[in-house]
């Protein structure tokens, strides 16, 4: 789920996610995931959309791409890299 141990591990999801989404550079709405997960007390009602939204890794060591993600750059591939913890 979207809930991180830390603000660094927030950090680097932000890095490694966000910074190449295309919501991110939405100037009139932003994104509402990351707006959810920045807000979000953890209850069960936020928890349950954070589930959904940026699901764990099998492992349950991570959290995984957001559901969300669209790629700023069209060419913006995905590469194992990107999924080490």
């Amino acid at each position: 789920m979207g809930c991180f141990s830390n603000g660094t591990e927030g950090c680097m999801y932000e890095e490694r996610w966000c910074s190449r989404c295309l919501h991110l550079g939405d100037d009139t709405h932003g994104c509402y995931v990351w707006f959810v997960h920045l807000m979000s007390d953890y209850n069960e009602t936020t928890k349950d959309i954070l589930d959904a939204l940026i699901p764990r890794s099998e492992d349950g060591l991570r959290n995984e791409q957001c559901r969300m993600f669209i790629p700023a750059n069209p060419h913006d591939r995905l590469t194992p890299d990107m999924f080490q913890g």
